[in-house]
Formats: C-alpha cells, sequence, structure tokens
C-alpha cells in the first residue's frame, strides 16, 4: 500500500481532486503482484482516482482484469491499429469488439497509435472514444515548442502513404450515386465529400475493388481510390482534387465544368 500512501501525501500538499488523476496501469504490474496490486487499484478508485489500463488485447488476462479492476478507460493497442484499414485484415474487427465490451461496461477506448488521417476516419467509424498518436506531430523538447509557438508554424505531421495531411474540409450532404468498380455496379449514398475525398455509404456483399468510379444522376462521374472498407462505407481518396459543388448540386455547377472542358478542348 506504499503507492497509495504516496499519492495520499501528493494529493494534499498538491490539493489535486483525486478525480483529477488518472493512472496507467500496464499488465506486467498486474502479473507482477496480482492480488497485493489489485488490493492497491481498489484503494486508488476508492479514493476516486481513475484508471487506465494500457495495451489492452496484447496479454493473456485482460477481459479477467475488466471482471476484478474498475478501469475508466482502456487503452486499445497500436498493433490492432496499423494496418486495421486494410481489408484483409481481422484487426478492425477486433477493436469493434473491443469497443462493443468497453460500451457494455461503461468504459472509455483509446485507440493507441493513430497517426494517419484514414486511421482517424477509421477508428472514428468503429466507435473509439479517443485516439493517441503523433496525428499532430511526434514529441518535441520544450525548448522547440516554445520556438513554434511564437513563431506560429504549422506542425509537420507524419502520415501514411498518400495521405493528405491538410485535408480540406469536408461537406456533410446525402445523395444518391452509382458506383462501378470492374463487373460490379450498385447504388450507393455518399455521406460526405471534399476536393480529396469522399464517405460512401455501400450495400453488404458486393466486391468492390482497388478502385472505383461514382456516377451521379446528372451524369457527373469521378474516379478514386478505395482507401478502407468498413461496416458498409468505403473512404474514397481523389488522386485529382474534385469540384465539391458539382457533388452537392450546386446551381450551375455542372455547366460551369462543361464550359471549362470545352475551352481546354478548343
Amino acid at each position: 500500500m506504499a503507492l497509495t500512501g504516496t499519492l495520499i501525501n501528493i494529493l494534499a500538499d498538491t490539493g489535486l481532486s483525486p478525480e483529477r488523476l488518472e493512472l496507467e496501469i500496464t499488465e506486467g504490474m498486474l502479473l507482477s503482484e496480482s492480488t497485493m496490486a489489485e488490493e492497491t487499484l481498489a484503494a486508488l478508485t476508492s479514493m476516486g482516482v481513475k484508471l487506465s489500463l494500457d495495451d489492452f488485447g496484447t496479454g493473456y488476462a485482460s477481459l479477467g482484469y475488466l471482471r476484478r479492476v474498475q478501469f475508466s478507460k482502456i487503452k486499445v493497442d497500436q498493433s490492432f491499429v496499423r494496418g486495421a484499414s486494410d481489408a484483409s485484415s481481422r484487426n478492425s474487427a477486433i477493436i469493434r469488439a473491443i469497443v462493443s465490451l468497453a460500451e457494455s461496461l461503461g468504459i472509455i477506448t483509446v485507440a493507441e497509435g493513430v497517426e494517419t488521417l484514414d486511421e482517424i476516419d477509421l477508428i472514428r467509424n468503429l466507435g473509439c472514444t479517443q485516439i493517441q498518436g503523433f496525428i499532430f506531430g511526434a514529441p518535441r523538447s520544450a525548448e522547440i515548442a516554445r520556438e513554434q509557438a511564437v513563431k506560429t508554424v504549422p506542425l509537420d505531421r507524419p502520415g501514411g502513404p498518400g495521405d493528405p495531411l491538410e485535408r480540406e474540409s469536408r461537406v456533410s450532404l446525402l445523395r444518391v450515386a452509382r458506383l462501378r468498380s470492374g463487373e460490379t455496379v450498385a447504388n450507393v449514398k455518399i455521406r460526405n465529400v471534399s476536393p480529396r475525398g469522399a464517405l460512401i455509404e455501400v450495400p453488404g456483399g458486393i466486391a468492390i475493388g482497388p478502385s472505383v468510379e461514382i456516377e451521379l444522376a446528372d451524369g457527373v462521374r469521378f474516379s478514386g481510390e478505395v482507401r478502407w472498407r468498413r461496416a458498409g462505407k468505403i473512404g474514397l481518396f481523389f488522386g485529382q482534387p474534385i469540384d465539391v459543388d458539382q457533388v452537392i448540386g450546386k446551381p450551375g455547377a455542372a455547366a460551369a465544368a462543361a464550359s471549362s472542358e470545352q475551352r481546354r478542348v478548343a
């Protein structure tokens, strides 16, 4: 119980409310001194301290810990996030199952190692509550952080291959369209769009290749690369920016595009 006593003293000295303190627990700690560790954690939660279980899903007894210890947050290990947008990977199904379990227990879920915009889209669709990763930049020293704050310099953002890091704001909408992918033709719904990407609802059971063509009722067409597909949705990336006004059906957009095309041909 030495840890409990130490924390009580620290809270008393700093005046910090126990409810504002969150401790991140590793599975190694629980395995090393199982009974004593669980008694200590029970004492901490009775004080109001919040507990977070790190690297959930990588150990042998993670579910047992959820039964015996009152965690307020679990962190989905980054090994599940990596490659989750790959259609052949089982990682997204595992993440979805963890999220469902956590929701049933009233526990917050954090996806670790999120570093690209595609991963953010996927994690959001899978229902994770929070993300953790270098999407806004890798850790840096206080000195460098102060220099950047003074200069108002944008952060360098690491991302995946072809990931548009400075993605334009997406326009939410609901528009029926026709999707073509190889021999597959299906009616789909466009849920949001930007010059570089779109979220498309697709019917289940259809075969979708790595690239698709979307055709609107007014004849407008655009092609995209399928970056991820999960739970009846696909995320498209456009190699060349598209005219969002055409997609949302803004009056005059199609005529302007046709006129521009005629001028280029001439």
